[in-house]
């Protein structure tokens, strides 16, 4: 007989007291404890994720309908062909219209020319020049205006230059950012001639950062990156619309704002003030690096300067013009000198006193052709 002691208890007992030994070992229950976490966390992560993921595709489906569409201009509405427009202020429909005397077409990315052909053709070369109604060509026959007599002066057999102008009456360089981003970086311009000038310094009653809401930031603080990575989801950017764009500080100025019919007598303040100015034509000068681009600039002459010559705030927004074609060592055209020089009446040269006529249109082209052509040549000699 085996000397061997046999427990009283049945294998069951056994095996719950050894469950329970197990269970309040305080190494088993921090391990369940941190299963369960990891369990409850785990379980967590996927509902946000399927909530995440539904807010992107009720967003994504309802953004359209929203959020009017930016790269193209809206629909003209009754009494007006320039409808209103967030990130531009205003913008043209597309069509053809009859503008003091001269018929004017605008396309489908709210600018004055044909169709363009998307994408590019392949051995075309593109000017872009941004600016206001002198770029634009007020009162002068869409093949008169100085980019597209620039084009035509360097094109060859074989190889094809395109002129464009990516400006509208009135535009000043925050209008020019918001109109390179939305639409006018689709012609995928080889060449960027920036104009802007008059409408930064003019005196209208507003001042462009107090209304327009920017469409993307060009800046490249932490804030802006965060901004342009988050505007990749379809809930944050109609988030942005409604909260920033459509209810915000800036909706609320254009709700009080209209087009001025007359100089403002209470606030004198500039547009777009120097500093500013400054600033957003190195955001532009960015935007031709990023494009691979060449940058250029153009000083548009004025009356004066065939006369008692600009005032000092004029020479203060050309001054920084020159500074910053300075600094990217861009080519510049200094239209007041060319002007001035070409000993041609004052009243064959303007149309009244802003704008160019087509002869004043001319000598400006064909001097940005030889200052563009210039540049070119160096660069392929080097």
């Amino acid at each position: 007989m085996s000397d061997t002691p046999v427990s009283s208890r049945p294998p069951e007992q056994h095996v719950s007291s050894r469950a329970t030994q197990q269970a309040n070992n305080p190494d088993t229950r921090q391990h369940t404890t941190k299963k369960h976490r990891y369990y409850a966390l785990l379980l967590g992560s996927l509902v946000g994720l399927a909530m995440i993921l539904c807010c992107e595709f009720v967003s994504g489906r309802l953004e359209h309908r929203i959020i009017p569409d930016p790269s193209h201009p809206r629909a003209s509405v009754p009494g007006t062909t320039m409808p209103a427009n967030p990130y531009l202020l205003w913008e043209h429909s597309p069509g053809e219209r009859q503008e003091y005397g001269v018929t004017v077409r605008i396309n489908s990315l709210g600018l004055r020319g044909p169709e363009p052909i998307t994408p590019k053709p392949t051995g075309l070369t593109r000017i872009v020049a941004t600016g206001d109604s002198t770029v634009y060509g007020f009162g002068i026959p869409e093949d008169s205006t100085f980019v597209q007599i620039a084009a035509r002066q360097m094109s060859t057999d074989g190889q094809p230059f395109e002129g464009w102008a990516a400006a509208l009456p009135g535009y000043s360089t925050l209008q020019t950012l918001n109109l390179l981003a939305m639409r006018a970086l689709r012609l995928e311009p080889d060449i960027i001639v920036v104009a802007n000038i008059w409408s930064d310094h003019a005196r209208e009653g507003f001042v462009d950062a107090e209304l327009l809401d920017a469409y993307t930031s060009f800046d490249d603080s932490p804030a802006a990156h965060v901004d342009r990575l988050l505007r990749h989801s379809a809930f944050y950017r109609l988030l942005h619309w409604e909260l920033a764009v459509r209810r915000g500080t800036q909706a609320r100025a254009r709700g009080r704002w209209s087009p001025p019919q007359s100089p403002p007598e209470a606030d004198d303040r500039h547009r777009v003030p120097p500093a500013d100015y400054a600033v957003n034509l190195e955001s532009i000068a960015s935007v031709a690096e990023e494009q691979g681009a060449l940058l250029a600039f153009m000083v548009l002459p004025s009356p004066a300067d065939l006369d008692r010559g600009v005032s000092p705030s004029v020479e203060e927004y050309r001054q920084i013009m020159r500074q910053t074609a300075s600094r990217h060592e861009a080519p510049i055209v200094e239209g007041g000198e060319l002007f001035s020089s070409s000993h041609i009446p004052s009243a064959r040269l303007w149309l009244d006193q802003v704008h160019p006529s087509v002869e004043g249109h001319g000598l400006l082209g064909r001097a940005l052709a030889a200052t563009l052509k210039a540049r070119l040549d160096a660069g392929q000699g080097e």
